[in-house]
């Protein structure tokens, strides 16, 4: 069978051809046209029927994550694409607390998506448990089944440590190679440590752990920023609660001997 289609050249008029053939099971179209691209005739072969897309499989269980930012805390659901079925164009989402009833956690193009849990429910003994399941979708349909259950047990955040302030360094007492530290405490906070730097980069470490405060409140220690530190160099102080790493400003010193 030969469909006779028209096409003008800009000189005259001609006939791209197209022919259908039999594979044994049904015909197919293999069309041979040929477009004017403004200088030549050019052949371009398609191939009929499109065979249509198959639907996705099942999303395997999606990991979970606790993420806080802000003074919010979100849960980060990230997962694999179906292992069976056809390629998803984007995934829909539902998550809720254990004992509540699901909620719409809008959809994705990627594998993966952050839900804010506003109001976490800390009322819990071991954390609020929450779980989340994904369906995966492409332009023919969804696919027959989300997810399995993926679960999560949210923690709630420890308020963040302020730096401790007022850092002082000067060079009197202590042994030759050392400056004396001083610091106004955090409350409650009795381990600190104690940070230096030289030309960018840190030196020394030091722990101050349970220090009495000196008659004005301030801590205070002994330091050496290195082990044989040389006139005119200078290093620079920091100091946090330990295991906060939440520093105070650095503080400049110049070895003077």
């Amino acid at each position: 069978m030969k469909n006779l289609t028209y096409v003008h050249d800009g000189s005259g008029w001609r006939i791209p051809t197209s022919y259908e053939i039999f594979d044994g099971a049904t015909w197919k179209g293999i069309k041979k046209k040929e477009i004017f691209d403004g200088t030549q005739w050019v052949e371009v072969f398609t191939e009929d029927p499109i065979q249509p897309i198959e639907k996705p499989g099942r999303v395997p269980t999606p990991r979970l994550s606790q993420v806080n930012q802000d003074g919010q805390v979100y849960i980060k659901a990230e997962w694999d694409a179906p292992p069976t079925g056809g390629k998803p164009a984007k995934y829909t989402i539902r998550w809720g607390h254990a004992k509540g009833s699901w909620t719409d956690g809008g959809e994705s193009n990627v594998r993966t998506k952050l839900i804010l849990v506003d109001k976490p429910l800390w009322d819990h003994a071991e954390g609020p448990k929450y779980q989340l399941r994904v369906r995966a979708w492409n332009s023919s349909g969804q696919a027959d089944s989300e997810s399995p259950d993926a679960w999560i047990t949210l923690v709630k955040p420890v308020d963040k440590i302020p730096a401790p302030a007022d850092v002082q360094v000067w060079r009197e007492g202590g042994a030759w190679n050392e400056v004396h530290v001083f610091w106004t405490p955090v409350p409650e906070q009795d381990e600190y440590t104690i940070r230096v730097w030289y030309d960018g980069q840190v030196v020394n470490t030091i722990d101050a752990n349970g220090l009495p405060a000196n008659d004005a409140g301030y801590r205070q220690k002994f330091v050496a920023p290195v082990s044989t530190p040389q006139w005119g160099q200078v290093y620079e102080y920091a100091v946090s609660v330990k295991g906060a790493d939440t520093w105070s400003g650095r503080v400049e010193h110049k070895w003077a001997g």
